[in-house]
């Protein structure tokens, strides 16, 4: 279980960070809605804010999931303290 656990929390920050980096690069110049842009424009920010909120949300889960191992090993180790 707790090797499982590592592993998607291990994936799910390599994801993040290949989002992050996808969106620093493909869409360098990406800024907020200007006045009088043309559409061409517009899927691009979508885009980009689309990778941008798949980027965090995987650092989230990450960290939430961080957060569930550093319980389920301390349970653990409570339980072998107790035991003995």
């Amino acid at each position: 279980m707790v090797q499982r656990l590592v592993f998607v929390i291990v994936g799910c920050a390599v994801l993040a960070a290949a989002f992050a980096l996808l969106c620093r690069f493909a869409f360098p110049d990406v800024v907020p809605y200007m006045p009088g842009e043309d559409a061409t424009f517009g899927w691009r920010r979508e885009a980009a804010f689309l990778i941008t909120t798949l980027a965090w949300v995987a650092a989230e889960a990450s960290a939430v999931l961080s957060i569930v191992l550093a319980a389920l090993l301390w349970k653990r180790h409570a339980t072998k303290v107790r035991s003995s």
